[in-house]
């Protein structure tokens, strides 16, 4: 099991679950990479695939903001115009509504797959099921709030409608004189994302697993499995799963076709001081980004950022989360705030990569972009289906590496 961010470390606990002898290898401790960083949501309702061609029409606009909720470093341009060209492909009518039904298929099933691989997870408060709000500032986001009911209500996702008095019951916090928003009651976001990972990492050493802190040069197919060159040290195993996130691709090129992954920098600013009394995620719908109660404070998330590799982060983007936190939540405090950024590895048609090289026992999950949380434990089961033959999901076909090597072509 190459890759200890929490897809990685979810899958290795579903393996080990079923008795297999599982060894997870990464070159630092579980978690401490991208998937630390995130939100902290299980996001049940995030189903819409992240380009369409309003987002695509609206890009010009949002790259003259050097601090907006988008942005492509000129120097990564060139390099991501591939990219860019499969995720126009990937916005046609078609594809975008075939996309948004494996999304929404697999984050229906994505929390109660969370409660099977720790059910402890909830009785610890690891998982809290509260629910999330969108909100808007002005009757100018109110499309954005409609479009979002629309796409909910058609793959039968529970949401409400709620006007200004309601949103302030809801969250006394938010700031009075918000146009509204919307509540979805089958979200549900964790006490820390490092927690979780760790507590899944814990329950892996449970069942017998082994973690190794190392790192993975290569993998070459033999007769009977796979060989892993970790640390100029050869190991035969029957399978592997790589699930390294932006990491992956240098693994598996040598056996697949196309693997047009990109890095995309997420950045987080997280509030440590004593703020506002959140119940639960809010998404600022008109602003991009969202704010989420952890077990150490608030923490503001959001933005994308396509940069060139060696860029060095743009903090600006993170204090920015602050400033436009203040427009909803004006108690927050920023004494003693800490800023992250991190890549998360993105296709073009927003789905993550699952499945197996033909051929051989090389499986693999990653690709997850904003929804590695929560896609993380149905991911686990999957591939743990896969590699016990058990029934396989029938979203696979959509999920395999193929899917790009057919475009190609």
């Amino acid at each position: 099991m190459i890759g200890a961010g929490i897809v990685g470390t979810a899958i290795a606990l579903a393996l080990a679950r079923t008795g297999m002898q599982v060894l997870l290898v990464d070159r630092g401790p579980p978690g401490l990479a991208c998937s630390r960083g995130n939100a902290g949501i299980i996001a049940t309702s995030e189903i819409e695939p992240l380009v369409s061609f309003r987002t695509m029409l609206r890009v010009p606009a949002l790259l003259l903001d050097p601090l907006g909720p988008l942005r492509i470093s000129p120097r990564a341009l060139p390099r991501l115009l591939p990219w860019f060209g499969r995720a126009a492909l990937s916005a046609r009518r078609a594809r975008r509504e075939s996309a948004t039904m494996v999304l929404a298929a697999l984050c229906e099933q994505s929390l109660d797959a969370h409660m099977r691989l720790l059910p402890e997870a909830a009785h610890h408060g690891l998982i809290r099921r509260s629910g999330m709000i969108d909100a808007i500032r002005d009757e100018k986001g109110r499309s954005l709030l409609r479009a979002r009911k629309i796409s909910c209500e058609q793959y039968g996702i529970a949401v409400e409608t709620l006007d200004s008095s309601e949103l302030c019951d809801l969250e006394p916090a938010l700031k009075a004189g918000l146009a509204g928003g919307l509540f979805h009651p089958g979200v549900a976001h964790v006490s820390d994302p490092l927690d979780i990972v760790v507590a899944y990492a814990n329950a892996f050493g449970k069942y017998g697993g082994t973690f190794r802190q190392a790192r993975v040069d290569g993998l070459d197919v033999t007769d009977s499995g796979v060989r892993v060159l970790i640390d100029g040290t050869e190991i035969e195993t029957r399978h592997v799963v790589v699930a390294a996130g932006t990491g992956s691709p240098s693994l598996l090129r040598p056996f697949a076709k196309a693997i047009p992954l990109a890095a995309e920098r997420g950045y987080h600013m997280q509030l440590t001081e004593k703020g506002p009394a959140l119940g639960r995620p809010v998404m600022f719908m008109s602003d991009s980004f969202v704010a989420t109660p952890l077990a150490h404070g608030v923490r503001l998330a959001g933005t994308a950022e396509f940069a060139a590799e060696n860029d060095e982060p743009d903090w600006r983007r993170a204090d920015k989360l602050l400033q436009g936190a203040k427009a909803y939540l004006p108690d927050l405090e920023p004494a003693g705030a800490t800023r992250w950024m991190g890549s998360r590895s993105t296709f073009p048609d927003s789905l993550p990569a699952i499945g197996a090289i033909a051929g051989t026992s090389i499986h693999y999950a990653f690709g997850h972009q904003h929804l590695g949380l929560t896609l993380s434990a149905i991911t686990a089961e999957m591939i743990a289906n896969m590699i016990c033959k058990r029934q396989a999901s029938a979203m696979l076909p959509h999920l395999s590496l193929d899917r790009f090597a057919r475009i190609r072509r």
